[in-house]
């Protein structure tokens, strides 16, 4: 297996931070937005939801490597071997195994 740095298991628990589903964004980013503004104690006003939609419409990484133009082209086979050690480290990070659904502690209600 391969070696890593000990540290102590769950220590995102400690971190002053919330967690938000990459799906919720997919599926409504202005209510996820509504959400977080509202965690964060701010208003979401009509100026501030055009911006985050001005910003959000276009490929953040455009231009580079990862452009989704540029990846939707590329087909990567996820062996078992890199499965089985991706496990691995989400196993002694206390993490569900590859492909099972998670739910961080302190995510944001949807």
């Amino acid at each position: 297996m391969v070696e890593h740095v000990s540290i102590t298991k769950k220590w995102w628990l400690s971190l002053p931070v919330v967690a938000v589903k990459y799906e919720h964004l997919q599926e409504d980013k202005t209510r996820l937005f509504k959400i977080l503004f509202e965690h964060a104690g701010l208003e979401m006003t009509l100026e501030r939801e055009r911006l985050i939609d001005q910003a959000l419409s276009e490929d953040s990484q455009k231009g580079t490597d990862a452009d989704k133009k540029v990846m939707a082209g590329i087909k990567t086979e996820v062996t078992q071997k890199m499965i089985d050690e991706a496990n691995y480290f989400l196993r002694y990070y206390g993490l569900p195994n590859w492909g099972e659904d998670i739910l961080l502690p302190k995510t944001l209600g949807y």
